[in-house]
């Protein structure tokens, strides 16, 4: 699963053309919406 999580997490930034840092930002900030591959460590992180 990881593996799957970090290629899918690569194609999401290639797609919308951002970095992982301001992917963070946007995920705490509450303005990225996520897919479920993403909840779990959005949820991990947070708490």
């Amino acid at each position: 699963m990881a593996e799957r999580f970090w290629e899918n997490l690569s194609i999401i930034l290639a797609e919308r053309n951002i970095s992982c840092i301001e992917l963070t930002r946007k995920m705490f900030a509450g303005e990225f919406h996520y897919p479920s591959e993403l909840n779990r460590l959005y949820q991990k992180i947070r708490h």
